[in-house]
């Protein structure tokens, strides 16, 4: 999931209220770093001007959380040759305290064209779970690609470097199970956005897993969460990820509710063309199978989205297959039938 603070919502307490819920955060207005005196330096949250929204070291000493990325984009430092200590030492301590224990920090402002491919590059291996490797492999190919910048220079890692494969694995295998039971206690407390949140973080480190069988139980309850959320954009990019899982192993049964959820994802999204598809799948998969109530229920579905999609002649032909269907199991559905009907 991701959010992008702008306008009203760039704000230092939406900010903290917000940054426990995401595994990275990247800020683009300006960080101050006053060398060692700890009043001059902070984290602007916002842009706008005359809005002095300023984290500062006693907030990020507030708060502490389970272990996340922050990305300070365009950062402003003085050097003093008599101190001995890097003018980034105070921030570095309280976002470390904070729960930042890798901090990426642009130089200066960024080059939007080159800093959008370092973007891209840098995150492409970041899941992989060692960012000093990301960073040395990004700044590598805008090297190449742009040989007479010197823009990839600007890039600087901060903090905990990353972890070795085993590492990775034995840090893995200890906190997996823990991100997953913290996930479902705030699904079942409908909490959505945590949820999303810990339940990403498990799949992330599923990744340095042998045993990857729970992934499609995750992606499942992730587009559950994210439909509840009304996030359908987010829902349909995870029911997409459970179809290609389940579509190597499950039963048809499974694999045709992972479409039918699908279907009925695109139609919330009003994208009506794939939810009509989908639901057709779906359809397809329950009359060969046989699987009559379900072949029934999404008869009916599809009516539903055809008749939002003003295809009013196939809406009513999908709502008397369902009703047909309906009957040979001793179930009615004349009630939507004749609604739709009378219109």
């Amino acid at each position: 999931s991701s959010v992008n603070m702008v306008g009203e919502s760039a704000s230092v307490e939406e900010f903290q209220a917000q940054m426990a819920n995401y595994g990275v955060v990247s800020i683009d207005s300006k960080t101050v770093l006053g060398r060692l005196v700890s009043e001059n330096t902070y984290v602007s949250v916002s842009r706008r001007s005359n809005h002095f929204e300023h984290l500062r070291l006693e907030d990020l000493f507030r708060q502490t959380m389970d272990s996340n990325f922050i990305a300070l984009n365009d950062v402003e430092y003085g050097f003093n040759p008599d101190l001995g200590v890097s003018p980034t030492a105070p921030l570095m301590e309280g976002l470390d305290f904070s729960g930042f224990p890798s901090v990426l920090m642009h130089m200066g402002p960024v080059d939007p064209q080159i800093h959008a491919e370092f973007t891209e590059l840098f995150y492409a291996q970041f899941r992989k779970g060692h960012p000093a490797d990301s960073l040395r492999l990004a700044q590598k190919e805008l090297i190449q690609r742009h040989p007479g910048s010197y823009a990839w220079a600007g890039y600087r890692l901060y903090g905990f470097p990353g972890m070795d494969e085993k590492e990775r694995n034995a840090f893995a295998k200890k906190n997996f199970n823990g991100n997953v039971e913290k996930g479902g206690k705030y699904f079942l407390a409908r909490d959505w956005l945590p949820a999303i949140a810990y339940f990403e973080k498990a799949l992330g480190l599923m990744d340095m897993l042998p045993d990857k069988g729970s992934a499609p139980k995750i992606y499942k309850v992730l587009a559950q969460a994210a439909y509840n959320k009304e996030d359908y954009k987010k829902a349909i990019l995870y029911q997409l990820e459970l179809v290609r899982l389940v579509e190597k192993k499950s039963s048809p049964d499974e694999l045709a509710e992972a479409i039918y959820f699908l279907g009925i994802l695109y139609s919330r999204a009003e994208d009506f063309p794939k939810a009509v598809e989908h639901l057709q799948k779906a359809l397809a998969i329950y009359q060969k199978n046989e699987i009559l109530d379900k072949l029934a229920e999404s008869y009916s579905t599809l009516g539903i989205v055809e008749e939002n999609a003003l295809g009013y002649d196939r809406a009513l032909a999908a709502f008397n297959a369902s009703l047909k269907i309906n009957d040979e199991i001793g179930e009615e559905e004349f009630g939507r039938l004749l609604e739709f009907a009378m219109k």
